[in-house]
Parts: C-alpha cells; sequence; structure tokens
C-alpha cells in the first residue's frame, strides 16, 4: 500500500499526487466522498434526466477511473498507447486514500511542472511565435 503525501493538484472528482516511490509518475484517486455529496445534492428531476442519460449512453454514470481506463483501453485498441502525445499509463495501486491510477508525470526541460494556458494568462505572458 502507498502512503501518499505530496498532493500537486485537487479537481472536483480527483486528487493527483506524487508517486512516493517514482518522482516521475503521479498518482490519481478519486476525491473523497464526490458521488455521494453530489447524489445527495440532486433534485428529482435531475436524478431522472441522469437515469434517463444512463439508458441511453453507455459510458454515462462511471466514475473518473472508469472513463480514464476506457480512454486506456481505446487507445490501446488503435495502437496509440506508445504515442508520445498520450501520457503513459502504469496500472492501479491501493494507497492509503482508495484505489489510484498511476500515469507519467509530465515536466518541462528544468523538471518544473507544467505550464497550462491559464498560467500564462494569469501572469500575463506574452507568448511569441514565429509564423509557419
Amino acid at each position: 500500500m502507498l502512503h501518499l503525501k505530496k498532493i500537486i493538484s485537487s479537481g472536483r472528482f480527483r486528487d493527483v499526487y506524487i508517486h512516493p516511490d517514482d518522482e516521475y509518475k503521479l498518482v490519481k484517486v478519486a476525491a473523497i466522498n464526490v458521488e455521494e455529496h453530489s447524489a445527495q445534492n440532486r433534485s428529482y428531476a435531475q436524478r431522472s434526466r441522469r437515469a434517463l442519460k444512463a439508458k441511453l449512453l453507455t459510458n454515462y454514470g462511471l466514475n473518473s477511473h472508469q472513463r480514464e481506463m476506457q480512454g486506456v483501453e481505446l487507445l490501446r485498441q488503435k495502437k496509440l498507447d506508445e504515442h508520445p502525445y498520450f501520457t503513459s499509463y502504469h496500472g492501479e495501486v491501493m494507497t492509503d486514500k482508495g484505489v489510484g491510477l498511476i500515469v507519467e508525470r509530465l515536466t518541462d526541460f528544468y523538471f518544473d511542472e507544467m505550464k497550462t494556458v491559464l498560467d500564462f494568462l494569469e501572469c500575463k505572458r506574452v507568448i511569441d511565435s514565429e509564423p509557419l
């Protein structure tokens, strides 16, 4: 069992930690009680719409881990799982926070976290690009 310590990101559905044994990997863990909390706060109409969509769509209602696993399986079927544009998937592991997915950690040349477009906008940086 892994004991996760260093969280680097937290979202609505999952928390992301640096793998304790390998700093080049991340562990994605479902956020605690998200499914329960969401279900309790839904109205009858919302629950009815979700039930109908679940009947119509095969992947609706799956948790975030299951949806990601479907994506990994699709990439494997298309023989794209080794493509450099997709992060590598390294399996599941039991952690002190629940089941986690182990994925490749993307970093830049200096081993800093990758920046998002929002990061650049918040810092008001201008990215100069050469016309093609």
